[in-house]
């Protein structure tokens, strides 16, 4: 009896020891960023986004990254790793699409 009720907290310990190793590696991804808020917030802050939606669907993830760079040194509110996902984003919008045009 003492050996089996052993094991068994043995296993609890491991069991635990497991999902608190865990927890911070599955909880850490979904603090994904969302690249429209990001849009919105940045570059409304210095102009309309008419500026921005006048070109979606004509720029691709390149062009998006220069454009985004550029602002980003002008004062732009973008952190420098979500620069790829901003541009990458843009780049996947169609011409017209909210929340980017009105």
């Amino acid at each position: 009896m003492k050996k089996a009720f052993g094991i068994l907290i043995g296993l609890l310990v491991i069991t635990s020891l497991i999902v608190l190793v865990s927890a911070p590696c599955s909880s850490a991804g979904s603090e994904q960023k969302d690249p429209a808020d990001i849009v919105m917030k940045a570059c409304s802050a210095c102009h309309d986004t008419g500026k921005v939606c006048k070109y979606l669907g004509k720029k691709d993830k390149e062009a998006w990254l220069k454009v985004v760079n550029g602002m980003v040194r002008k004062g732009a509110a973008v952190d420098q790793a979500d620069i790829p996902l901003v541009a990458d984003y843009l780049a996947g919008l169609e011409p017209g699409s909210k929340p980017v045009c009105k």
